[in-house]
């Protein structure tokens, strides 16, 4: 599969998903699609966290709080990922994490993990949740070097002035640090409108 995903590739036609940004475009032609995960925030309904007040929600008491995370927590287990706190990770080639909150669980996760999670919150395996929507801001594909460089000599000229862009500041000699102006994402993937160049880097087993 490659950045050229619908909706209802991944989910059942019932379900919300929307695409945001480069995620909603084509892969162009060229390229070879690799393994895709995905930047995503997964919209839940917690109840319970807004009995006190929609505006400012918030927990009633400890045990409902509690309920939340340890069947949330339990839920994620179940898919295979280690759950601290109000995290959830993998420690693979590729690591995975979910942020947990009553709203909506947020991170970089595999598209097929993605699915097995999505579906489990369907099936009902939290009790304390149900899932409201999926927003996909970005689709990243673990890729070898020789797909990376064939992107990039792809978008050479217009990466060159993007970066350019990045860095002018107006006078000579004196360039803007584009690594704090969010250009890139983390695990190497390009904040950008063009479609593949969203990257997920490998890691040595056990060390994300």
């Amino acid at each position: 599969m490659s950045a050229q995903l619908k909706p209802t590739d991944i989910f059942s036609a019932d379900d919300k998903c929307e695409f945001h940004g480069a995620a909603a475009l084509p892969l162009p032609s060229s390229f070879n699609p690799g393994s895709i995960y995905v930047r995503v925030h997964i919209r839940i309904h917690t109840p319970s966290y807004r009995i006190v007040s929609n505006s400012h929600p918030q927990f009633p008491d400890a045990e409902s709080n509690d309920a939340f995370y340890e069947q949330m927590g339990a839920l994620l287990s179940d898919e295979h990922m280690i759950v601290d706190g109000t995290y959830a990770r993998t420690f693979g080639e590729v690591p995975e994490r979910l942020h947990i909150h009553p709203d909506d669980l947020n991170g970089l996760v595999s598209l097929d993990r993605l699915v097995r999670i999505v579906e489990a919150i369907k099936s009902g395996k939290s009790k304390e949740s149900s899932l409201r929507w999926i927003d996909i801001y970005a689709i990243c594909e673990e890729l070898d070097d020789d797909e990376k460089l064939n992107r990039l000599t792809y978008y050479r000229e217009e990466l060159a002035e993007t970066l350019l862009d990045s860095a002018y500041t107006g006078k000579r000699k004196v360039y803007r640090d584009i690594t704090g102006h969010g250009l890139f994402y983390e695990y190497g993937a390009i904040n950008s409108g063009f479609p593949g160049l969203q990257f997920v880097e490998h890691f040595s087993t056990g060390m994300g």
